[in-house]
């Protein structure tokens, strides 16, 4: 026998052992689909499963003298979705299902509204201002206190102190 014929040989037996990994890491692949578009199922048990399929997919290598190039393919599979996975488990817990597709915040949450709101730059100078920084106790619901003057132009937090403390 050759020995390109004993590499074959042995490729072959790998081949199977990899190709089963790879299959592996496909049926994870759906259970993340599964979680991410129904909320379905257990990241833990997901990340268990990978982590027996990172096993042996280490054992596999651990026997794969020749390098066998369905190995890298394998490994590369399964970084794939590890990643994936990962992703996943990075992604906040939404709570219930009631709750996510909702564009209100929870129930007890304090609201800050002022004439004419808008975005700037200036938008926390003037909330230390109205008293609901520099009075953590106070709650701010629906203040009256007119928009901050144009030649107001604060940049940082210190200055902001510094100017509260030189009109206080």
């Amino acid at each position: 026998m050759s020995d390109e014929q004993v590499t074959a040989l042995f490729h072959k037996a790998r081949a199977a052992e990899y190709h089963a990994i790879v299959r592996g890491c496909r049926e994870v692949g759906w259970q993340i689909d599964r979680l991410k578009s129904a909320h379905r199922g257990s990241v833990p048990q997901v990340r268990a499963r990978l982590d027996t399929l990172k096993r042996e997919l280490d054992r596999v290598q651990g026997i794969d003298y020749l390098d066998s190039p369905t190995g890298k393919r394998a490994k590369a599979a399964w970084e794939a979705t590890a990643k994936r996975l990962r992703v996943l488990e990075a992604r906040p817990f939404t709570g219930s299902k009631r709750s996510r597709g909702s564009a209100l915040p929870p129930p007890g949450t304090t609201w800050v509204t002022r004439p004419r709101p808008h975005i700037d730059r200036i938008a926390s100078a003037w909330l230390y201002r109205c008293g609901s920084l520099a009075a953590p106790d106070k709650d701010v619901r629906n203040s009256s206190v007119a928009s901050p003057p144009a030649p107001l132009m604060i940049k940082t937090v210190s200055e902001a102190l510094s100017q509260r403390r030189s009109t206080s």
